[in-house]
């Protein structure tokens, strides 16, 4: 039975003009050794037959056969495994040595590199075991080849004009070589040198426009078959090395692809930061303003217009009764009578000579901030009592009218009229406060604000009285307290003073989920500076997250048009390691672990750098927004789990590293391996 044959092969290549066989027609049967030479002029077909012999070209027509079995049901390449091929121009790994050219196929298969030894000893090519390739000459570089080509002890050796590109001398030297090689295994060789053919072929096949016109091969004998090698091994430990040369050959696309990698994930950090650390940030900046434990509940009723469709929304102010029903969930609370008619909250004021614009007035509940403020205090003196004559302003306040006015005495006035038992009275309420102190309060929304006391207002209100038309008075604060609830004299609202900055917490839930009902509503300053910030928080972390996104895209993008051309660049050597043996699966990792090693060193670079850019961003966010930490990357712990942000960003780099240089790979049209093996 014959080692290999074939039977009706032949191949048909497409041209722009039309198409043509290099190789009509061809039934061959080769016997288990010896040196058998086809020969035939350039273009013959002679290389073609060789190449489907050994499986790296595929046959139009036909099959080929290895011990009776068909090579294309083998489900795996005869080159490598039952065979190996010595080429014309060798083949080799360039930059490698000539040991680590000779034992890479037995590394692939996961074997010890002790063959490779013996084999270099056996053709004096030990000496030059730690030589580059590249410095070696024609012939040394042909018996580095065929060393190679032996480490895996073929039953076939396919050579492709072995003695093509070289002198006389070595050409002798490597035929030699195969002559001592074909006593034991069958040695295929395609030549044109009709010299060495006839002083060491055993049989010749002479080809002719793609078709056998001679042959001395003598029919196979039926001995029985060589017993058929097991399947070996396949190791891809050698990956770690091709990968290491990828990277420094491609090292201005890599380091490209590291950067954009490195930017792409501290963005991502940076973002996820500020999701994490942006409302734990308001909400404790928030907590540095002096209205933070104010709030006023009013009452609204619709009105319904007799014959139109439109209606009116009137308000009024809740009984005390059902403030307390509404707000029962929080202690330390404070309902009160709001004078905000008598007293309104935006005034002009005066100091000397000098009449300044409108300003906002706030009332305190404790003006000497024992409950509230203290660590805001920036200049002058805290007040030490809850009276008339002495105010707080912020520095927005400081810094729209200036610093001169500290210390000074400010006067305001506010004028209202009232009708009390059937008199109309015109009523100023006059202030003249000593600006005692600045505090630094919570930038973002704020305004120039004065403070005084409401207790203050309370005590100049009660000296205020008016009369009716029989004769009779009352003061201000009892006309309040005794108007109807849609008189405006109550303001239609009460004041709300909290105690403990816990509850603050408590009634924007309360706000959070209207346990109010229709007609009751709260509103506090705090809760609408935290809807204002949410919604711009909001908006801006799409912005992140489409940049994010962007950014991700890109970088996959990157990488797998990187990966994509490292492999073509490198789609010789990688045939190289086909006809060696190696699987598509590992050939293909070098490049899918090149990206996964650039995703992965690019996040922990970001991991390194992201703690020093989130310091410089949060510096300008504090000047834009007054807002300390705003970005707060959880490190150390995030949701109960240690390091469970460091763990999944690796995690996240190594996936988007395997799928943005996987999915491109796989759809890569892979050219067949003797059109890749050809010289460039």
């Amino acid at each position: 039975m014959s080692l290999i044959s074939a039977r009706s092969i032949a191949k048909r290549f497409s041209t722009a003009s039309g198409g043509f066989y290099a190789l009509k027609k061809t039934s061959l049967s080769f016997p288990s050794h010896g040196l058998i030479a086809i020969k035939g002029k350039s273009g013959s077909g002679k290389s073609t037959l060789l190449n489907i012999l050994a499986g790296i070209e595929s046959p139009s027509q036909g099959r080929v056969f290895l011990h009776g079995e068909d090579i294309a049901r083998k489900g795996r390449p005869l080159l490598g495994h039952e065979a190996a091929m010595v080429f014309q121009h060798y083949n080799l790994i360039d930059g490698d040595s000539v040991f680590q050219n000779v034992s890479l196929p037995l590394l692939i298969r996961g074997e010890g590199t002790k063959k490779a030894k013996e084999l270099l000893n056996q053709f004096g090519l030990w000496s030059l075991k730690d030589k580059d390739i590249r410095t070696l000459s024609g012939g040394e570089k042909q018996r580095v080849a065929i060393c190679r080509a032996l480490t895996g002890d073929p039953e076939i050796l396919f050579a492709d004009e072995p003695t093509g590109a070289l002198d006389e001398q070595n050409s002798s030297l490597v035929m030699d070589a195969l002559r001592v090689v074909s006593s034991s295994r069958l040695v295929l060789m395609v030549s044109h040198n009709e010299e060495l053919i006839a002083r060491y072929a055993d049989a010749v096949v002479e080809i002719v426009d793609g078709r056998i016109v001679s042959s001395t091969l003598e029919k196979p004998s039926q001995e029985a078959s060589p017993k058929k090698k097991a399947h070996r091994r396949i190791s891809g430990g050698w990956v770690l090395r091709f990968l290491g040369k990828n990277i420094r050959q491609n090292l201005g696309k890599d380091t490209m692809c590291f950067l954009s990698g490195t930017l792409g994930f501290a963005a991502l950090l940076l973002s996820f930061g500020f999701l994490v650390g942006n409302l734990p940030a308001m909400e404790a900046e928030q907590e540095k303003t002096l209205t933070y434990l104010s709030a006023s509940i009013s009452k609204r009723s619709v009105v319904e217009i007799p014959g139109s469709a439109l209606s009116l929304v009137k308000q009024s102010r809740p009984s005390e009764e059902e403030a307390i029903a509404a707000l029962k969930e929080i202690e330390g609370l404070d309902i009160v009578t709001d004078y905000g008619y008598f007293f309104a909250s935006n005034l002009p004021f005066t100091c000397g000579d000098t009449t300044y614009e409108p300003v906002t007035l706030s009332p305190l509940y404790d003006i000497t901030l024992q409950e509230h403020g203290a660590p805001l205090w920036r200049q002058g003196e805290i007040p030490k009592t809850n009276d008339f004559s002495s105010c707080v302003v912020n520095e927005e306040f400081i810094k729209h009218y200036g610093s001169a006015l500290l210390g000074e005495t400010v006067s305001f006035s506010s004028r209202s009229v009232i009708t009390y038992q059937g008199k109309q009275n015109e009523v100023f309420v006059d202030a003249h406060w000593r600006i005692a102190g600045v505090v630094r309060e919570f930038g973002f929304l704020n305004v120039p604000r004065v403070y005084y006391s409401y207790q203050g207002l309370c005590d100049a209100l009660a000296d205020i009285e008016v009369s009716g038309e029989a004769g009779e008075s009352a003061n201000l604060i009892a006309i309040a307290q005794e108007a109807a609830a849609d008189s405006p004299y109550g303001n239609f609202s009460r004041l709300l003073f909290l105690h403990d900055a816990k509850d603050v917490h408590v009634l924007h839930e309360l706000i959070d989920r209207k346990t109010f009902g229709e007609e009751l509503e709260v509103q506090a300053s705090s809760y609408s500076l935290r809807q204002s910030f949410l919604s711009l928080s909001s908006a801006f972390t799409s912005s992140l997250s489409l940049f994010v996104g962007i950014a991700m895209v890109g970088l996959a993008l990157i990488l797998g048009m990187a990966s994509y051309s490292s492999l073509v660049a490198g789609r010789k050597q990688n045939a190289i390691l086909s006809v060696l043996g190696a699987g598509v699966g590992s050939i293909l990792s070098i490049y899918v672990f090149e990206a996964m090693v650039l995703c992965v060193g690019s996040s922990l670079t970001a991991l390194l750098i992201s703690p020093l850019l989130q310091d410089v961003l949060n510096k300008l966010l504090y000047r834009e927004f007054d807002i300390a930490h705003l970005i707060a990357i959880p490190y150390q712990q995030y949701m109960g789990v240690p390091f469970l942000l460091v763990i999944g960003l690796v995690l996240v780099a190594a996936l988007l590293g395997l799928l943005s240089s996987i999915v491109p790979l796989a759809i890569h049209r892979k050219m067949p391996i003797a059109e890749e093996l050809r010289d460039e």
